[in-house]
């Protein structure tokens, strides 16, 4: 598969392992965290499943507050479990692949992820495609590195990243 105009950036390691653990700490407290809204909702007199108000009268100050802790609840179900490339942290730096899939990155030294995703249409279906590949910058070092079918991970799910 020829790759143009695919965009690549790398992604520094240590800014990765910062995110993983982030994610950890922030799924391992989730059950404390909602049995303990589970407790204010029933100080204000509410059940977990309240979405709404209908039918409930609270003071200003205990609106405000199940605004905010619904909210949080809500947060808290929908976190994924799983790390995805949407989710990653900022790059160090970007570029564009050429129109025969080369590209260029001039990197600080350095632990990174090259990271890319594209998609192209095969008749009604399309199809996309995510590269998530190691590499270390050196001082006045070039590297060639291609994108390629044997080198892409099959979705778009980072969890196969073992960095601890």
């Amino acid at each position: 598969m020829k790759l143009g105009l695919v965009e690549v950036a790398a992604v520094s390691v240590s800014d990765v392992k910062r995110l993983i653990d982030q994610r950890r700490a922030k799924i391992a407290g989730a059950p404390n965290r909602l049995r303990e809204i589970h407790e204010e909702y029933s100080k204000l007199g509410l059940s977990d499943d309240a979405e709404h108000l209908d039918g409930y009268r609270l003071p200003e100050a205990d609106y405000k507050r199940f605004l905010a802790l619904y909210a949080e609840r809500k947060e808290l179900m929908a976190e994924p479990q799983s790390l995805r490339f949407a989710d990653l942290p900022a790059s160090r730096a970007r570029t564009k692949s050429d129109a025969d899939g080369h590209f260029r990155l001039v990197l600080p030294c350095g632990d990174y992820f090259l990271v890319a995703q594209t998609e192209r249409q095969v008749w009604e279906k399309a199809e996309t495609y995510y590269w998530c590949i190691p590499a270390t910058a050196v001082e006045h070092a070039d590297r060639r590195i291609m994108l390629s079918n044997d080198n892409q991970v099959g979705s778009d799910s980072l969890d196969f990243l073992k960095l601890h």
